[in-house]
C-alpha cells in the first residue's frame, strides 16, 4: 500500500493481474473436474408421427427433460440441441455398464446374468434392469440380483 492506505497504479495493476491469474487456474481446474464427471444419458422411443411408420420404433439418446411431455434432448459434439418428445413408459437411464456384446444396458431392458468365475455362487437370472436402494438390480418379481457383479456376465436377452 502506498501513501495513507491507498494503492498506487502499479500496486492495482499487479493485484488485479494477481486476481487474474488465480481465475484462469480456476475456470482450468474447474474444466477438467466437469470433464471428469459421468455422464447421465437416457434414452426412450419417439412419439410417432407422420414421418414414422405404424409398427416403427426410433430410440433417441441423450438428456432427460421435463415439461408439458417428456423430451430426450441428444447430446452432440457441436452443442447444437433439438428436443424430441417421447413415450415416458420407454424411458429408461443407463446404468453405466455393458452386456458381453458391448451393448448399452438401460433401465427396463431385460437381462440375462450368469457365473463365470470358478468357486462362486451359482447365478443364472433373468428380469428387468430396475434401480432401488441406491444401486442397479435385476428383478424377475419375485427376486432380485445386483447387475454389477464381477464374478458374473450380462447378457441383453429382450429390449422394450
Amino acid at each position: 500500500m502506498g501513501f495513507l492506505g491507498f494503492e498506487s497504479r502499479a500496486e492495482k495493476k499487479l493485484r488485479l493481474l494477481k486476481l487474474d491469474l488465480r481465475n484462469k487456474e480456476i475456470h482450468e481446474e474447474t474444466k477438467r473436474g466437469i470433464s471428469d464427471l459421468r455422464e447421465i444419458k437416457f434414452r426412450g422411443i419417439l412419439v410417432k408421427n407422420k414421418y414414422i411408420k405404424d409398427n416403427e420404433k426410433i430410440w433417441v439418446y441423450g438428456s432427460l427433460i421435463h415439461g408439458a411431455n417428456l423430451y430426450i434432448s441428444p447430446i452432440r459434439k457441436d452443442d447444437t440441441c433439438s428436443i424430441n418428445t417421447v413415450i415416458p413408459e420407454t424411458i429408461g437411464q443407463y446404468t453405466e455398464l455393458n452386456d458381453i456384446n458391448d451393448k448399452e444396458i438401460y433401465e427396463k431392458m431385460t437381462v440375462h446374468q450368469y457365473s463365470v468365475l470358478i468357486g462362486s455362487p451359482e447365478i443364472d437370472f433373468t428380469g428387468i434392469v430396475k434401480f432401488y436402494d441406491g444401486s442397479w438390480y435385476i428383478d424377475n418379481g419375485i427376486d432380485s440380483v445386483e447387475l454389477f457383479n464381477e464374478a458374473c456376465e450380462n447378457k441383453i436377452v429382450e429390449d422394450i
